[in-house]
């Protein structure tokens, strides 16, 4: 119990952490998933995905 007691402020920070980068990461497979680019511009010019000759 000592241990969690003087650990407690980087137990708490690391679950903060863990959990924003989890929630991002969780955006972006939606995001994904979607079909919505992370790049924030239109398709219309791009090129991501087709194949050229």
């Amino acid at each position: 119990m000592d241990c969690i007691r003087d650990n407690l402020s980087t137990i708490v920070t690391a679950a903060v952490v863990f959990g924003i980068l989890g929630l991002a990461l969780f955006r972006l497979i939606r995001n994904i998933r979607r079909g919505q680019g992370s790049c924030g511009c239109g398709c219309a010019d791009c090129n991501r995905g087709q194949k050229t000759s």
